[in-house]
């Protein structure tokens, strides 16, 4: 059986930023043009911590997953190449955790989404565009997280440091996403360790299900009047005359691992039945 896909994002972003239900091009940044036309409700999403993160954050076997979520917490952080990086759990906090948020219905919110001509726009322009499109299912999320710098050579680790996890932080962020600030505070010790608090609680995965399109040029009954509409963008020629397309939107059941797929990929990390994707 294919392993889940699991997609680090870009950059610990706040729960805010990301939501379940939306429709994204992009699942390392699923905050950019995202797409969200219905908010589920609370009912509809459930709330659980990931059991097996502890085993994983303390295996050996995870010592890339560690590594790489470290990496992603410090990325927008100033410092030299030679300083280690590791997260632990903050002081004072009933240690650090992993939560998984995930959409129960998902199948009847795509159903929903379909309906609505402002959603047939979207990817039919995403489409034409060559873009991917994506339903945000999942998402993971790091609580009572406290980052390290350690220098072992000097005691220049900077404790100027950018968004994500300062409140120091006062310029851009990479990529131009200034909203990811958050509140934090850093202290820098004699020992040449420069530590940073994130006081909410960030997400770094999300699990996504590709949405597809798929084109007629006449109206099939056999498909499903939910998730099918005539389109406004694409058109063909039938005996010299203009007729609408008709497109089907389906919904992949899993976001599997497939090497043709994910061709941006740059690291793949597996851990139990998923698999953690970094994208390039």
């Amino acid at each position: 059986m294919p392993k889940r896909n699991i997609i680090f994002t870009a950059f610990p972003f706040a729960k805010s930023d990301i939501h379940l239900g939306s429709l994204i091009p992009s699942r390392s940044r699923p905050d950019t043009d995202a797409f969200t036309p219905i908010t589920p409700s609370p009912s509809d999403i459930s709330c659980n911590e990931d059991d097996a993160f502890a085993d994983s954050w303390n295996s050996q076997s995870s010592a890339a997953f560690t590594a790489t979520l470290s990496k992603l917490f410090s990325t927008s952080l100033s410092h030299k190449p030679s300083t280690k990086i590791e997260i632990i759990a903050a002081p004072d906090s009933d240690g650090l955790k992993s939560l998984v948020y995930t959409l129960k219905n998902q199948r009847e919110l795509f159903k929903s989404l379909c309906k609505l001509e402002t959603v047939h726009e979207w990817l039919e322009e995403g489409s034409r565009m060559g873009e991917k499109a994506w339903l945000v299912v999942e998402y993971r999320s790091l609580v009572n997280a406290c980052v390290i710098l350690s220098d072992a050579e000097s005691s220049g680790v900077s404790g100027k440091a950018r968004l994500p996890v300062s409140e120091a932080a006062a310029g851009p962020v990479m990529g131009g996403l200034a909203d990811v600030a958050v509140e934090g505070k850093y202290k820098t010790s004699s020992e040449k360790k420069t530590s940073f608090l994130a006081k909410e609680e960030r997400v770094f995965a999300v699990g996504c299900r590709r949405v597809r399109l798929h084109r007629w040029s006449k109206n099939d009954p056999t498909l499903d009047k939910e998730i099918r509409w005539k389109s406004a963008l694409t058109r063909t020629e039938t005996r010299g005359q203009a007729e609408e397309a008709m497109i089907m939107a389906a919904l992949d059941e899993e976001d599997v691992d497939d090497d043709g797929e994910d061709s941006d990929v740059e690291q793949r990390i597996s851990l139990g039945d998923e698999i953690f994707l970094k994208l390039s």
